[in-house]
């Protein structure tokens, strides 16, 4: 019994200095843009590379509309300050950064909600502070090389009130990235059945995150097609802009990806 208590003890003390000595890589970088595409769930389609077509996490088939969520400029609410982030040129909430943890605030909201903890271990909960019912559970701890960084990788598993889990809702959180069902700062899904997925991330003009390493998290192939119908064509600048089209120079956005002219 003492040598499982001493070895317990042991455990704890490792976690707690790993835990201390551990810096963590910060998601909320001004000027940081992440790239996502909400899925909306459709039959398969005749082709692989029909336009406008996507799988999720889970390789389900369905419909995208893409989206550009950018990181720009600081706000003070509730005597806090906040990063500004914006969806398509729109602003929609603060965000702030804690020791790995995102904190979310908006007019919706009287104080700011926990949305985001990359400090979590296999077996930890994390409660929805808006939904009651639903909570999500880490299955597995791993460490990725994305990009040349080794990033921290949790996987999580999605609950309803009576422990149940929710058929196909996954997601897997990383450090300094956000969360892989998008967008960055959402830990769940909504909409039923319907998702989204993080398609890149980008810090001015580098990649720090591409659908191509998502494959090694997950161990299936997303299907992202190269080409998407006239309706999801729409051209952005890095403050999340919509423009009548490509610029004759500069830095833009098209189909979830940036360019330089």
């Amino acid at each position: 019994m003492m040598n499982k208590y001493l070895l317990l003890l042991f455990a704890i003390a490792i976690r707690m200095t790993s835990a201390a000595q551990d810096t963590m890589l910060p998601m909320l970088v001004d000027g940081r843009v992440w790239n996502v595409v909400s899925i909306h769930p459709a039959e398969p389609p005749e082709s692989d590379s029909t336009p406008g077509y996507f799988k999720d996490i889970k390789g389900r088939w369905g419909v995208g509309w893409p989206s550009t969520f950018l990181l720009k400029g600081d706000t003070i609410m509730g005597g806090k300050t906040y990063k500004k982030l914006f969806r398509d040129g729109s602003f929609i909430c603060g965000l702030r950064e804690e020791d790995g943890r995102i904190y979310k605030c908006s007019l919706d909201f009287i104080s700011e909600i926990l949305t985001f903890d990359i400090n979590l271990w296999t077996g930890d909960i994390f409660k929805d502070e808006v939904n009651d019912h639903s909570q999500m559970e880490v299955k597995q701890v791993r460490t990725f090389c994305i990009s040349g960084t080794n990033r921290r990788c949790l996987d999580m598993w999605v609950y309803e009130e009576d422990l149940e889990i929710i058929d196909g809702l996954v997601d897997y959180w990383i450090e300094g990235i956000g969360c892989m069902a998008g967008p960055p700062y959402v830990p769940f899904w909504w909409e039923a059945s319907s998702g989204s997925l993080l398609l890149s991330c980008y810090d001015g003009d580098k990649c720090i995150f591409s659908i191509e390493d998502l494959n090694q998290i997950t161990n299936i192939q997303p299907a992202i097609t190269n080409s998407f119908s006239d309706s999801c064509q729409e051209i952005y600048d890095l403050q999340g802009l919509r423009l009548k089209g490509v610029p004759q120079k500069g830095v833009y956005i098209q189909n979830g990806r940036k360019y330089v002219k």
